[in-house]
Order: C-alpha cells, then sequence, then structure tokens
C-alpha cells in the first residue's frame, strides 16, 4: 500500500511540474509576444492616425488660405482697375495744366473699397 502510495505521489510530481512549467512557458513566451503585438498595432495605427489628422489639416489650411486670398484680392483688383483707367485717362487726355490733372486725379482718393486692410 505504500508502495502505491508512493507511486502515486510520484507521478503526481511530474503532473504539477509539467503544469508549471507549461503554465510558466506560456507566461514567459506569450505574455512578451502579445505584449509586443499589440504595441507594434498600437503605434502602427498612430501613425497613420498622424498622417491622416496632417493631410486633413493641410487641406483645410489651403482652402481656407484659398478664401482668404480670394476675399482680399478681389477689392484689391477693383482698386487697381480703378486706378489703371486713371492712368490711362492721363495718357490720353491732354490737360491745359498740371492743376487740371491734379483735379482729376483728386476723386482717385475716394476710391478706397479697402476700410481696415492692417
Amino acid at each position: 500500500m505504500r508502495r502505491k502510495k508512493e507511486e502515486k505521489a510520484s507521478q503526481e510530481a511530474p503532473k504539477k511540474k509539467l503544469k508549471k512549467s507549461v503554465g510558466k512557458t506560456l507566461l514567459l513566451i506569450l505574455l512578451p509576444l502579445v505584449a509586443w503585438g499589440m504595441a507594434s498595432i498600437i503605434l502602427f495605427l498612430n501613425h497613420k492616425a498622424t498622417k491622416t489628422i496632417s493631410a486633413t489639416a493641410m487641406m483645410d489650411l489651403q482652402a481656407e488660405t484659398n478664401a482668404n486670398a480670394q476675399s482680399i484680392a478681389t477689392p484689391l483688383q477693383m482698386l487697381k482697375s480703378c486706378y489703371n483707367t486713371y492712368a490711362d485717362t492721363m495718357e490720353v487726355v491732354d490737360f491745359a495744366s498740371h492743376d487740371q490733372m491734379q483735379k482729376y486725379i483728386a476723386y482717385s482718393l475716394k476710391g478706397q473699397p479697402l476700410k481696415n486692410s492692417g
């Protein structure tokens, strides 16, 4: 009877060691592997998100810049057109005196479509 207990105890000992060693092996191998995999996935997704957000921000910034440039350019273009008209007229019309020329261009001072451009 004693022998059977000893044999039974000796058979259980390797099973416990086997269970411990399998658990330990799984813990030592799988845990770092899973952690590394999760970290890799997080870094990859972070990189992709950064690129996407940067691209979207640049497109929005470019669109806003174009809109601002257009809103500034329109009144300036009108002002330039007005001054070109004065310049063309002064080249064609033969004014009798310098005072007449100044009187003609005095109205150009009123053509200021940009009130606050500072």
